[in-house]
């Protein structure tokens, strides 16, 4: 009878270990599963940045009055997911010349996601962007609420070393009064188009060539048209990259106020510009 007994709680013993054991694996097995939802999230929600200096000049005499001078610092910071992608960025200036002011540019935010690409070449994307207010000339002199824009950027990469990206865009800007404290317009609309070319001329150099053109409309409907060309040469060497470039714009109306006059290259309105930035 004892023997029966003693064999019994062998038995007992044996089903309760069992169950034990097989409640840990199953423990186990959540962790695993749990952990590997983490280690997909951490995979797929992707975190980048890039921090840029430039020096700005204009082509003036250093001791011309019409001389300038500037340094910029640019900071984006990128948060991408599997469907979208999300941007901050914004930069400082500081007057090298004159007054040697020192200036806190507005902030941008956005989201950009795919809408269609082929298997190899042609890619087409989507894009909104916010303009958050911190420059004291949008601030305190435009006026200015918010701006939207969206842009539907389509990107052709005609071969392994030349990339065209063609960039549509249309904003529409807020302000709390239609005139700015000095007395001009503010541009309630905004219609650019924009160029780009990237041409690799190596694993590490490329040149890149820009062309924008943009309408500006007021709130009284008056426009006015306004257009830039830069191009540039970088050299990168990752994670950081340096680049000299030219930078060229203004209005396309001559001085009369009634022909066009666009210019490639202007000594008295062109820039030049030095660039180091380093991505992480």
């Amino acid at each position: 009878m004892n023997a029966k007994r003693i064999e019994i709680a062998k038995i007992s013993l044996y089903c309760a270990l069992s169950l034990v054991s097989l409640q840990l694996v199953q423990a186990q097995t959540s962790v695993k599963k749990v952990d590997s939802k983490k280690t997909e999230i951490k995979e797929t929600a992707k975190f980048s940045g890039s921090a840029t200096t430039y020096i700005n000049s204009g082509l003036q005499k250093l001791d011309s009055v019409r001389s300038s001078q500037s340094t910029d610092f640019a900071l984006a910071l990128r948060l991408a997911t599997e469907d979208i992608s999300f941007g901050l960025s914004s930069s400082v200036s500081k007057e090298l010349t004159g007054e040697r002011e020192f200036t806190f540019n507005n902030v941008g935010l956005s989201a950009a996601t795919s809408l269609w690409k082929n298997e190899k070449d042609l890619s087409v994307s989507g894009k909104l962007s916010v303009t958050l207010p911190f420059s004291e000339r949008s601030k305190d002199y435009q006026n200015l609420i918010t701006g939207l824009a969206a842009s539907a950027p389509v990107v052709y990469k005609a071969t392994n070393s030349i990339t065209l990206a063609y960039i549509p865009t249309v904003g529409v800007n807020f302000h709390s009064t239609e005139i700015a404290l000095n007395g001009s317009s503010n541009y309630q609309y905004t219609v650019t188009n924009t160029l780009n070319a990237d041409f690799a001329l190596s694993d590490r150099f490329t040149f890149s060539a820009l062309g924008q053109y943009s309408r500006l409309i007021t709130y009284q409907g008056n426009t006015r048209d306004a257009y830039k060309f830069e191009q540039s040469l970088s050299y990168d060497f990752s994670p950081y990259s340096v680049a000299v470039g030219h930078s060229m714009g203004g209005t396309p109306l001559a001085a009369n106020g009634i022909e066009t006059e666009v210019k490639l290259f202007d000594s008295n309105q062109s820039t030049v510009y030095g660039q180091f930035g380093i991505s992480f």
